[in-house]
């Protein structure tokens, strides 16, 4: 080996050992810069659970909200189970496989067309499911 040889070997060698020394420290950069980024949205991610596979959905409740967690296209979706309309709870109609509001009688809601419903953001991060509420503002009345 001559010396040329030698001195890209070295090159090499370095390049590859700092790349996984500085590895986890940028990793952990980007989580903090990812939890900046998420305090200045506006958006709290709460851990839920998976949706199980033989049910349809799931129902969840966070912060006082009531909350459907379904899986469409090996994409989760996080739904609320209030009315669009009036905010009124929606109520599952297990033999027609829709949720309903009483309150304007008309409207019903199924899980195949999901932008009907009012929807929260949901990420999965190291194997947990999460799902973002918008932080309520506070009134200091």
């Amino acid at each position: 080996m001559n010396r040329r040889d030698f001195f890209k070997e070295i090159k090499e060698s370095l390049t590859v050992t700092l790349k996984e020394i500085m590895t986890p420290f940028i990793e952990r950069d980007v989580e903090k810069l990812n939890l900046v980024a998420e305090t200045f949205s506006g958006i709290r991610f709460y851990p839920v659970s998976f949706p199980n596979e033989d049910a349809p959905f799931e129902e969840v409740l966070i912060r006082s909200e009531p909350i459907i967690v379904t899986r469409s296209h090996n994409v989760y979706l996080a739904l609320s189970k209030k009315c669009p309309e009036c905010g009124q709870l929606l109520h599952y109609l297990a033999y027609k496989g829709s949720f309903k509001c009483f309150v304007c009688e008309d409207r019903e809601f199924t899980l195949t067309l999901p932008q009907s419903f009012v929807s929260f953001r949901t990420k999965v991060d190291r194997g947990r499911l999460y799902v973002g509420i918008p932080e309520k503002e506070e009134s200091h009345a």
